[in-house]
């Protein structure tokens, strides 16, 4: 039978190894530490932004809705803006996150990296109180504030840079547009007055019953290019004095991203902690084992 292994036995055992187990312990605690407060631990910060629409502040505009140039979704826009190319290639330029992540620059594709990892850290959502969360995670707690309060200003500067951008295009195509009906109704004039020629001196009978038919068509017509241009006209007015005055859409800042007051360092170091009393009694057990095999062997040689 095997004689019982003491604990006295275990720890005389784990003492001639002890060095290289405080080594390993050590090792594992601190690339523990490293990788849970600067990979799975980030911190988050939120920027609530929202929406300011020139037609609730522009008379110009409410007295025609019909022709109002500025009907979007808000969250799609913001989310087509938060997550462009431009964006990320801004935020990355100014916060240095190439080095931030640290990505090596002399590989290939490098800067997709970059976005890649910071369109998985930046998030948008959407409240009931019609305000847009932009939601923003990383390493460092005051980063992690400066690129949510960023991501939401620059959103504003290119949503108005591309917002004076449709509609410098949307007045000239307007141009366009309002030379042709121009033209249109300058030729359902000159048929009318062509009609009203042709009606004086003729006698009431059959012929004068077409012509005055064909005089109501082209009223109709004329009357109805009229209206087009009308609403074209006004439609390029609302464009040319919404460019004039700067009154274009804005996304506004309602409350700024501000760094956590909480610190991850615990946290991370409780499972550094974890892992370190794992480790340590990895290495007992694995005493025990090894003794145990060793009495098993030496009773079966005796036996």
């Amino acid at each position: 039978m095997a004689t019982e292994i003491t604990t006295q036995e275990i720890l005389q055992e784990a003492g001639k190894t002890k060095f290289r187990t405080i080594l390993l312990t050590v090792l594992l605690s601190f690339a523990t530490f490293y990788f849970c407060r600067f990979h799975l631990f980030l911190y988050q910060s939120e920027a609530k932004v929202t929406w300011v629409d020139p037609t609730v502040v522009d008379a110009r505009i409410i007295e025609d809705q019909g022709a109002n140039p500025f009907k979007s979704d808000f969250y799609n826009r913001l989310f087509a803006t938060v997550h462009s190319n431009d964006m990320y290639r801004h935020l990355i330029r100014k916060f240095g996150l190439l080095q931030h992540y640290g990505i090596d620059t002399t590989k290939e594709f490098y800067e997709e990296r970059a976005i890649r990892i910071l369109k998985s850290r930046i998030k948008l959502v959407k409240t009931p109180f019609n305000l847009i969360i932009i939601s923003v995670e990383d390493a460092y707690r005051y980063r992690c504030a400066e690129i949510a309060n960023e991501a939401a200003t620059y959103a504003d500067e290119l949503n108005r840079k591309n917002t004076v951008t449709a509609l410098r295009k949307r007045l000239r195509i307007n141009e366009e547009m309002i030379g042709k009906l121009r033209a249109e109704h300058d030729a359902q004039a000159q048929r009318l007055q062509k009609s009203l020629d042709e009606l004086e001196g003729l006698p009431h009978s059959a012929t004068m019953d077409r012509s005055q038919e064909a005089l109501a068509q082209t009223i109709y017509a004329l009357h109805s290019s009229t209206d087009q241009l009308i609403n074209a006209g006004k439609y390029y007015r609302l464009l040319e004095a919404s460019l004039l005055d700067r009154n274009l859409p804005s996304i506004v800042t309602v409350e700024s991203a501000r760094a956590s007051a909480s610190s991850l360092n615990g946290k991370a170091g409780l499972i550094a902690g974890l892992v370190a009393i794992g480790c340590f009694l990895f290495a007992l057990l694995s005493t025990y084992f090894r003794l145990r095999y060793q009495h098993l062997a030496k009773a079966y040689l005796r036996g």
